[in-house]
């Protein structure tokens, strides 16, 4: 498995998306937690159903998932990117409770980038989220919920780190260096 970490607006879903078109299956946590709560009809906000349903089920939610889908794509595909954790305790939950032949390792790959550029691409957006007047504004509540969450920790443990303030190409490039070391020439 690979884990692409990082802050909001760094290129988790970006990167996600061209592995899947390259052979990956791309399973974004976030989305399918999401997905789960609103099937959920839960009266609580998002939120605090998250805290209700406590770390370890949002994280069984997750490896039933990723399980189900080796299941679902037999053998025609490379191995399974994730993207959205933001605590590495989620990380070692989903390392350790997904069937262990479905995955050859596990990779964790942190994108960096300034928080100017992070506000930039998170504004960019147009899907519905909370807009930020400021960058400052955008550092205090979102940066600052990441961190709670603890994607530092996950830096700090990362395999690779790419910085993802360049072309996207370049980006790209880098990524496809990191697979190629990790796969071998699957590219």
């Amino acid at each position: 498995m690979i884990f692409i970490v990082g802050h909001h607006g760094v290129g988790k879903s970006t990167f996600g998306n061209w592995l899947k078109s390259k052979g990956f299956i791309h399973l974004e946590t976030s989305k399918l937690i999401k997905d789960v709560f609103t099937k959920s009809g839960s009266n609580l906000g998002f939120i605090d159903w998250v805290l209700e349903q406590g770390d370890d089920n949002i994280n069984q939610i997750i490896v039933d998932n990723i399980n189900a889908e080796y299941s679902k794509a037999g053998s025609g595909f490379i191995d399974i990117v994730i993207t959205g954790n933001r605590q590495f305790s989620g990380i070692e939950y989903i390392k350790n409770h997904v069937e262990k032949s479905v995955s050859s390792g596990n990779t964790i790959i942190y994108l960096n980038s300034p928080v100017e550029v992070l506000y930039e691409r998170y504004h960019g957006r147009n899907d519905g989220r909370k807009s930020y007047e400021s960058v400052n504004r955008f550092q205090e509540e979102l940066i600052t919920f990441d961190k709670t969450m603890g994607v530092e920790e996950i830096q700090s443990k990362a395999d690779y780190i790419i910085n993802t303030d360049k072309e996207l190409d370049v980006t790209l490039e880098d990524l496809a260096v990191v697979i190629k070391k990790v796969y071998g020439s699957v590219l």
